[in-house]
């Protein structure tokens, strides 16, 4: 929203007292008052409308997937926060189910008697589906809820209501329309401070000289007019994290969204994201063109190196700077995990003053984000290979055969399968055959690139979802990942070397085929033809092979 509004009102209460001084200058005052005071709580009201409607939207995923301890612990994360003071969730009957005060939980407000509920339920009119409004605290000093404001200060109540839809069905019965509410407390004492200040400044200085203290009380307004806006800045950009961190929790599309938002804040040239990756990382950068690479490796003499390493051994533990001011250092972390390392770069100059004071205050968002999407790597990820699991690569499918019908994009899907796997199990026993999937899946993840996805399908078959690819790009990684496993011989015990090959078989959509049981058929044709042509190949589902 535009900020002019506050610098037009300013001049306004200067006119006003220049002009009513000289009839009024009391009333004068007291009607300026009257209008900030309006304008400011609406403010800070329709900012926690919109950071309400943001963590509604960030619980209905773990609602749907009826993780219980995970809604509480966000809770728990988030009611820390006192930008957002006391978040409830109650059921259909008004029982508080969660809270981030934990002692709220199972207590019932009475919705006709309770003082803090006769904002909505006060008449006969029905309450609408989301709700925003302002509460005095002497409300809740006879409520069964905990207050937000302990000093007994007014707060901005947010209410949404969790309609019963189809994906709800699971949990709860078909009749019922609503499931329950959402309500969200916000304190307004900073507003009402910043408020309180002003108005003491203008009611001091109408006792001096007119023309001595339009100029003093123009610069001190202009003050608090820059803080009203950092404060609303920092509301504006907790609304826009959770807003978009919200939309996913798969690790590499929330890479790109926090890459963009540490851009957004910082203004930096150079951004780099650094996720641990199995035994090593994956680095991806934004350059200053807006571009966005992902690498695997990273050089030993690079500079990267050794920032990585001191994170690593826990010397980054907060938010930090370089001694030139070129370098910004962000830890995000939960509990005892080292979820990411946020760097970012200037080289033609050095930042401002206090560059991370503000991505600080977002930094905990950060974490809760990466730590959901951690858990979710781990739900997909096969424990033994690394590689997703088979359930993913069913899902993945479907979305890449979405993207077919909606925008026409081609794909390839590659099956690959262990040559000889079960000599290797019957002649060195399946502690051996282990080593040898996990070797022939990291030849598979070297091979392919960062947008490209790769399975373990079952047993020692694998599959490789390749998107924008078409029968030429397709047949070229085929080629490099068997190539990158019959030249990577696998070392065993009493040191006899194992060397190792696979037969692969690809088909092309919609070159071979339009569907996705037609896709899979083709592809395990062209690797049978593979393995009866004497293994170690690449065959493509084409009509001549």
């Amino acid at each position: 929203m535009n900020d002019d509004w506050l610098y037009r009102y300013k001049r306004k209460i200067i006119a006003r007292i220049v002009i009513v001084l000289a009839l009024s200058m009391c009333g004068a005052m007291i009607i300026t008052i009257m209008l900030l005071r309006d304008q400011l709580i609406k403010e800070s009201s329709g900012n926690s409308r919109h950071i309400g409607n943001a963590i509604t939207s960030s619980l209905r995923t773990q609602m749907l997937a009826n993780a219980p301890d995970q809604i509480q612990k966000t809770l728990d994360d988030i009611g820390a926060d006192t930008n957002i003071g006391r978040i409830y969730i109650l059921n259909r009957d008004g029982r508080v189910m969660y809270a981030s005060n934990k002692r709220d939980i199972g207590k019932q407000p009475d919705r006709k008697s309770d003082a803090s509920c006769l904002g909505c339920h006060g008449s006969t009119v029905a309450a609408p589906a989301t709700t925003s409004l302002v509460i005095s605290g002497d409300a809740l000093r006879n409520s069964v809820l905990s207050s937000v404001t302990p000093q007994g200060g007014s707060f901005s109540r947010s209410v949404n209501v969790i309609r019963n839809e189809p994906a709800c069905y699971g949990c709860h019965p078909r009749d019922i329309r609503i499931n329950g509410k959402i309500i969200i407390d916000h304190p307004l004492e900073s507003t009402n401070n910043l408020i309180r200040k002003i108005e003491l400044i203008i009611l001091v200085s109408g006792f001096f000289g007119l023309l001595l203290m339009i100029p003093l009380l123009s610069r001190l307004i202009n003050r608090y007019i820059d803080q009203i806006i950092l404060k609303k800045q920092e509301l504006s950009l907790v609304y826009s994290i959770i807003n978009n961190i919200s939309k996913t929790i798969d690790i590499a599309e929330l890479t790109h969204i926090v890459l963009d938002i540490s851009h957004e804040v910082l203004s930096a040239e150079e951004i780099e994201i650094i996720l641990p990756k199995g035994e090593g990382f994956r680095i991806t950068t934004r350059l200053q063109n807006g571009e966005k690479v992902t690498r695997k490796k990273r050089n030993t003499d690079e500079p990267l190196a050794e920032i990585i390493e001191r994170w690593q051994n826990g010397g980054i533990p907060d938010a930090g700077v370089s001694a030139d001011r070129t370098e910004i250092y962000l830890p995000i972390e939960k509990g005892e995990h080292r979820l990411c390392l946020i760097v970012a770069r200037n080289r033609t100059a050095p930042f401002a003053e206090n560059p991370v004071a503000l991505v600080e205050a977002v930094c905990n968002h950060f974490a809760i984000a990466f730590e959901n999407a951690r858990l979710y790597s781990i739900a997909i990820t096969d424990e033994l290979t690394g590689l997703f699991t088979v359930r993913h690569f069913r899902t993945s499918l479907d979305r890449q055969m979405e993207s077919f019908d909606r925008y026409g994009e081609r794909f390839a899907l590659l099956v690959i399968d262990i040559d000889n796997f079960k000599r290797v199990n019957d002649t060195y026993g399946h502690v051996t055959g282990d080593d040898v999937l996990k070797h022939v899946a990291g030849c598979i993840a070297e091979a392919v690139a960062s947008t490209d996805l790769a399975f373990r399908y079952g047993g020692e078959e694998f599959t490789v979802l390749l998107p924008s690819t078409d029968r030429n790009g397709a047949a070229h990684v085929g080629e490099r990942i068997r190539a990158q496993v019959e030249n990577s011989p696998v070392t065993l015990a009493g040191g006899i070397v194992l060397t190792t090959t696979v037969s692969i078989g690809f088909a092309v959509c919609p070159d071979d085929v339009a569907t996705i049981k037609e896709l899979m058929l083709q592809a395990d044709k062209a690797l049978y033809a593979a393995k009866h042509a004497g293994k170690n190949r690449v065959v493509s589902a084409s009509p001549e092979n």
